[in-house]
């Protein structure tokens, strides 16, 4: 909302009506308001659809990944934005599942993922090796993910430990499997406390 400073003959400050007022030089001046008309450019529209696709990727993981895993090792932003920071920059229409990162983290990530989906079935089994690295363990936890990037719906298995080396996630039935975009990562917990985390590994899934 607009001020009119010192009275009805004052400055005007910010928008009055079809008026906005401001100072240039310490000299206030109004001029005429402007809607600002939509642009088109090319980049832009590829801009917007980069935004567009990883902002409804990245809601998919809120409340099951990064509200209580990613968030509490971000000091300046959400685990929501931070996904999106990462991702747009390098996203085509789409963001390719090899680069996609959903949390990061200095906990040991592991190695040897696969993902396949059964479209009979309706089940995503996601692997990875059982080698605990530098500071990995076999309690840590391990959250697994399948997401249908075509429609976004995304499907969360049940949380097992590093050393289960496997997971399988109840999707859909009949859908396709190399439009699964499917991941992993690892969480070290002291009691309920989450205290490190891991980079996601993620890829595409193969039809089985």
């Amino acid at each position: 909302m607009g001020k009119i400073n010192s009275g009805i003959l004052g400055p005007v400050s910010g928008k009055v009506a079809g008026i906005v007022g401001a100072r240039w030089k310490s000299q206030p001046y109004i001029r005429a308001y402007v809607v600002p008309g939509a642009s088109s450019t090319d980049l832009q529209v590829a801009q917007r659809a980069r935004f567009a696709y990883v902002v409804a990727a990245a809601k998919c993981f809120v409340g099951r990944v990064l509200n209580p895993y990613y968030d509490k090792f971000l000091s300046k932003v959400s685990g929501f934005n931070r996904v999106c920071s990462v991702n747009i920059p390098k996203s085509p229409t789409y963001t390719p599942v090899n680069n996609f990162q959903i949390t990061d983290g200095p906990l040991y990530p592991g190695s040897g993922f696969a993902a396949d989906y059964d479209a009979i079935s309706g089940t995503s089994g996601i692997t990875w090796n059982t080698e605990l690295g530098i500071d990995g363990s076999a309690t840590d936890v391990a959250i697994a993910w399948a997401r249908d990037r075509t429609t976004n719906k995304t499907w969360f298995g049940a949380d097992a430990t590093r050393t289960t080396a496997e997971i399988i996630i109840v999707c859909d039935k009949e859908l396709v499997a190399t439009d699964f975009d499917c991941g992993i990562f690892f969480a070290k917990k002291v009691g309920s406390l989450v205290t490190k985390i891991s980079r996601n590994l993620s890829g595409t899934a193969t039809a089985t």
